[in-house]
């Protein structure tokens, strides 16, 4: 990394294949619109896009990608639907393996796009009460669109403190399934 060098952010994006670079198996035709996880795998290992001056991320003009990171983008779903794909797998992923079940109390802490995910998820499964927690109002309102149960400002409300209002047992409140999102 270059001190001073500016950082190009964007780790959720759908792009436009220019061409296949060398060692790549040209999988991708120059013109297929692509999603990808956000990582470029290379001689010093994998590195995180959009995070350093290196490798610059998704609101760059040129981005380079992993071949064996990248999905096509089936005909007629929008770049911004598709951009939602990472996001979503790393969501459903989270609450695959927390295995929650009816009997656990269930909050998400961060409502970004990976904590939405989360939200959409547990939805899906059926299962609740949620309490979602976000210091943004946007945020916030997503989270109550995608079900979460009680939302709240973790700056004027514990997010803890909603489990009464919930009829959430203290013994049942004790074993909390939290789905913090590390990225925003």
């Amino acid at each position: 990394m270059k001190k001073g060098a500016d950082t190009v952010f964007g780790h959720e994006f759908c792009c436009e294949v220019l061409e296949a670079g060398p060692d790549t198996a040209g999988r991708f035709r120059p013109g297929a619109r692509v999603v990808s996880m956000p990582v470029l795998i290379g001689p010093e290992g994998a590195e995180t896009t959009g995070y350093s001056s290196r490798i610059p991320g998704g609101f760059a003009e040129q981005i380079l990608l992993s071949e064996m990171l990248m999905l096509e983008v089936p005909n007629g779903l929008s770049a911004e639907h598709a951009a939602l794909t990472e996001p979503l797998a790393v969501g459903e992923h989270a609450v695959a393996k927390g295995e929650p079940t009816p009997r656990h109390a269930l909050m998400v802490v961060g409502c970004g796009p990976v904590g939405l995910a989360v939200i959409a998820s547990l939805k899906a499964r059926g299962l609740g009460p949620i309490v979602a927690s976000d210091y943004s109002a946007e945020r916030r309102a997503a989270a109550g669109r995608m079900g979460a149960d009680i939302v709240v400002d973790p700056a004027q409300v514990s997010p803890h403190d909603s489990w009464a209002s919930l009829g959430v047992p203290a013994s049942r409140a004790e074993g909390v399934i939290a789905a913090a999102q590390a990225r925003t």
